[in-house]
Formats: structure tokens, sequence, C-alpha cells
């Protein structure tokens, strides 16, 4: 086999395990995670705006000051959360 084709088939397997990734974070069985980039954080409102990876849409998440210190704009993050009477509260988020 060649190394070009050797070299398309690695790339071809990445971007089917990528896809596998982004859809498992987005599509939890449970709907409690979700995987995108962050878009803002308001730390003294104690939010976080992601732009959904599976949606492009922005969700609006509660955070604690602990995390908001932790994130930055532009960070590509997984995040679990619960939902509480149509609020979203951040249990655990990871970059």
């Amino acid at each position: 086999m060649s190394k070009r084709t050797m070299n398309g088939m690695i790339g071809a397997l990445a971007a089917v395990a990528l896809s596998a990734g982004l859809a498992l974070a987005c599509g939890d069985p449970a709907g409690m995670t979700h995987m995108g980039t962050v878009a803002k954080v308001d730390a003294a409102a104690g939010t976080l705006v992601l732009m959904d990876a599976q949606t492009g849409q922005p969700l609006t998440l509660e955070i604690t000051e602990a995390q908001a210190q932790a994130l930055r704009p532009n960070a590509h993050v997984v995040i679990r959360y619960t939902e509480d009477n149509g609020r979203l509260i951040a249990e655990e988020i990871q970059a």
C-alpha cells in the first residue's frame, strides 16, 4: 500500500473518530451533555454562553464563580449539566 493511500486512510479514520466523539458528547442519551465553543463568560451574572457544536445555536448555562474564572471565550469545552425549572446548570466543564 502506498504512503499516500495510507495517509488518506488514517485521515478518514481520524475524521470518523472525531465525528463519533462530537455525536456522543452532544447526543448524550440522558441529554445532559453539550460540546461547543465558549462564546461569552459573565462572571458577575454567573452565566456562560456556549455555541453548541451540534446545533450551532447558543445555550446559556449557569456557572459558579470558580468555573467562570477557569473559562475563556473561544475555548472548546464539554459541559455536563442539570436542568432545574428550565435553567441549565453546569455541573462539570472539561476544556
